[in-house]
Formats: C-alpha cells, structure tokens, sequence
C-alpha cells in the first residue's frame, strides 16, 4: 500500500459544512453544479465569491459530487485566503535585506520579462518558513500573496506572480501536501513542454486500454464516461527527476470540434489518484468554458494547437501507468 492511499481526510461531506460555515466571512453565495451542462457526466462544480479581487468564479472536480463540491469550497477558501493574506511585512531593498536576512539567491527570483528589477529597489518583504529545515527566509511579499490588485497602477510590480502552489486543507500538512503537489506537477509540465517544444521529444504515452496495468474499477468509469461520450483521450507520462507521477491528458471531441481541446493535469504519490485528476480536470475544463464563467480564458483555450492534435495520433513510447520507475 502506498503513502497516498493511507492518506486520511474526512468525508467530503465534512469539508463541504466547514466551509459553508463560513461563507459570510468567504464571499461565498453559491456552490453551483453544472455537470449537466455538458454530456461527460463527471462531476464539475462552481464557486461563486462576486466581491472577490482575483476570480469571482471557481472550479472543483472530483470522482462524485460531492467531491467535486467539496474541491470547489476549497479553491474558494485558498483564493480568499491569498487575496486577503496580511502576514507581517516592511519595505527594504534587496540588497539591505540579504544583509541581516537570509534571502533568495537572485538569479532564482522570478523576476518579470523586461521588469525594472535593481537590488536597490524597495520592495515589500515578509518571512516564510522553509520546510526542508524550519529556518526563516524573507521574500518579496508579491511572492506570497495575491497582492497585485491590492497595488496601484504607478506602483512598480517586478515579479511574476500568481496562485502557484496556493492550497487549501482540512489540515495544515494537507494544505502543504496539495501546494507541493501543484508545484511539482507544473515544473513537471513546464519541463516536458520544453523538451517537447524546442527538441521533439514528447513524453512516453500511457496505456489506458482494457487490461492496461494499474488502472482499477474508478478510473476505468472515468475512462468509459469519455468513451460512451465519444470523446478520444490520451494520456502522457509527465513526471520529471523528482519522481512524483504528474500525467497529462489530452481530450479531444470529434463530434463537436467547435468545442476545441482540452488537457487536465495530475500530479500524486499514487499513479492513479495523478491520471484520476488529470482526467476530472480534463473534463472541469470543457465545462468551465461550457458555462463561460472564466472570461479570462476566452481566445487561448479554444485553439486547437496543433502539437496537441499530433499528440491524439502518437502511437510511439507507449507504456503502462506503472513504470518500474514509479
């Protein structure tokens, strides 16, 4: 038995009044269903924050739906939570701050493309806690908090930042559990779209065929949802040198091609649980734009690239979900 299956959490159920509770103090008006909008059948859910600074909507998936619930009540919690993040913070160049502080070497801050980025520009810092070794580190505060819609329009922003590794939990070591798990899977992809982009080197396909190893009764409902939708799928072995599954799965609707393409990524300790989610994100996806309630991937998810329709005819490395590497 691996570590992720004696992962204990609680019952969906459980999560989904936690946070219900507190729906006030979230923003929170509606927990939305729209499975039915499209004709997969896997469970999406939207939630719905109309006073929220980042996105007002949300998507959770899961295997039911209360799952699916359950996941969406959380992406609500971690967005609220990033928005309105306040820890302890002063402002402080980089280079007065490496002085007295331990920081992030330079070169590995993601600093924007073109920003005016000088380590004698005063930025504001807050410290977080390394978890390799429990010491106290100081970082731009941009890095830890949704902070950008909280700025000005003159205020000079140099860091890419986003929702990256962002989680939410039941407990703490959840919380940490999932940002780990986001973090590794899009380094996983970031790596493989380089490799495949700049050196034609696409990533091993896996075998979801009747029999293919590794794939029990739950994935294989998911995978008969696609079929009796005649959707085609296709998935990919992502993971990178950290050796923690990340699969990629491409979806593609022959039947109404208007739709477009859609990926779903996942990432686990358990090689399943990861194509489980990138098969339910897969789906989450056509829904989200189904009902339309993301205007900000309106023009760029809809196009059909064209290394993903080679990748829906790719008979070449395929293997089985349980590689001797995992």
């Amino acid at each position: 038995m691996t570590a992720a299956r004696v992962w204990q959490r609680p019952p969906p159920e459980e999560t989904i009044a936690l946070v219900l509770e507190r729906k006030g103090a979230l923003g929170l008006t509606r927990l939305a269903d729209i499975t039915g909008l499209d004709r997969i059948g896997i469970p999406v859910v939207l939630s719905v924050r109309p006073t929220a600074r980042y996105l007002s909507v949300d998507a959770g998936k899961g295997m039911t739906l209360a799952f699916a619930r359950a996941s969406a009540a959380m992406e609500c919690v971690e967005r609220h939570a990033g928005e309105n993040a306040r820890p302890p913070q002063w402002r402080a160049s980089y280079a007065k701050v490496a002085q007295t502080h331990r920081v992030i070497a330079r070169g590995d801050l993601p600093i924007a493309r073109d920003a005016p980025f000088d380590a004698r520009l005063p930025v504001d810092w807050t410290l977080v806690r390394d978890l390799a070794d429990g010491e106290d580190v100081a970082v731009p505060l941009e890095l830890v908090a949704l902070d950008r819609y909280r700025r000005g329009a003159g205020d000079i922003m140099p860091f890419q930042t986003g929702s990256n590794g962002l989680s939410a939990g039941n407990t703490i070591d959840e919380a940490i559990f999932g940002g780990l798990c986001e973090l590794i899977e899009r380094d996983a992809i970031a790596i493989m779209r380089y490799a495949w982009e700049r050196h034609d080197r696409p990533p091993p396909r896996l075998r979801l065929g009747p029999g293919a190893a590794g794939i029990g009764v739950a994935t294989r409902a998911l995978l008969d949802r696609y079929a009796a939708a005649g959707i085609e799928v296709v998935a990919f072995d992502c993971s990178s040198e950290i050796g923690v599954p990340t699969v990629m799965v491409y979806a593609i609707d022959r039947e109404t091609p208007e739709l477009g393409l859609y990926r779903g990524y996942g990432c686990h300790p358990d090689p399943e649980i990861a194509l489980q989610r990138a098969l339910t994100e897969a789906a989450q996806g056509r829904l989200v734009m189904i009902a339309g309630s993301r205007d900000d991937l309106f023009g760029h998810t809809r196009h059909l690239e064209a290394q993903g329709w080679r990748a829906m005819g790719q008979p070449c490395h395929r293997r089985s979900l349980v590689p001797a590497a995992w």
